[in-house]
């Protein structure tokens, strides 16, 4: 490939291979989020897929500095 002056350049391939597999938590069959038995279930889960998805350093200093709680209302 050239650029703009004609010059020669060498481009990287992306490899598939190099993008780790993830794994899914599947949700339970009888799980519904609009139930608030279930509540404490669903909060659980997400606390748990937060850990573990990069997100912005300062969010993440922060959810972890509050104990991810309000500090307004105390709640999750």
């Amino acid at each position: 490939m050239l650029d703009r002056k004609g010059n020669g350049v060498w481009l990287d391939l992306f490899k598939a291979s190099s993008v780790p597999i993830v794994r899914h938590v599947k949700i339970k069959a009888d799980a519904n989020p609009y139930d608030p038995a279930q509540e404490e279930y669903f909060e659980e889960r997400f606390q748990r897929h937060f850990k573990e998805e990069a997100h912005g350093a300062r969010i993440k200093y922060l959810w972890h500095s509050q104990d991810g709680k309000c500090t307004a209302c105390g709640q999750t």
